[in-house]
């Protein structure tokens, strides 16, 4: 399990009935891909835990929706992009992130609070363009002296 009380991909896909590991992928190219025959999910065994993370994720999210392999062209692209979206809304947290933005200016750091990749954390806030907003509200609302963020 994940330490902190969030999304965890693994038992997410365990509860799939899916196996994960790491090894060579019939499309090298691909991060992951999953053989429901089999129900194995294999991931691309240089990537690092993070990226593994949310690959599992975004893996669940095809296999939730029930896809099948499709040939390459806009449709598999927007198919990518939706569970691209699915995996980084299981993986952020919104209270966690907006705590990780009021304490640190480096969206660096926030990846490395949250556990999450650039990718997700990109593909999170695109999601969510209001959260900036947000952030500096709570920055700049009046409490006696700057609002202090309470670690939870």
């Amino acid at each position: 399990m994940h330490p902190y009380d969030v999304y965890d991909p693994w038992d997410h896909a365990a509860e799939l009935g899916y196996d994960v590991i790491t090894g060579p992928r019939t499309r090298p190219e691909h991060n992951a891909e999953t053989h429901h025959d089999i129900r194995l999910i294999i991931l691309d065994p240089e990537r690092t835990w993070r990226q593994h993370r949310f690959d599992v994720a975004h893996e669940c999210a095809h296999i939730v929706r029930g896809d099948q392999p499709i040939p390459e062209g806009i449709e598999l692209r927007k198919r990518e992009l939706a569970c691209d979206r699915i995996a980084a809304e299981r993986l952020i947290d919104r209270e966690r992130l907006i705590r990780s933005m009021l304490e640190h200016p480096d969206p660096a750091t926030w990846c490395l609070d949250l556990d999450i990749t650039s990718r997700a954390l990109r593909v999170y806030l695109e999601q969510h363009p209001d959260i900036a907003d947000e952030v500096e509200q709570r920055r700049t609302r009046p409490c006696g002296e700057r609002c202090r963020v309470s670690s939870a």
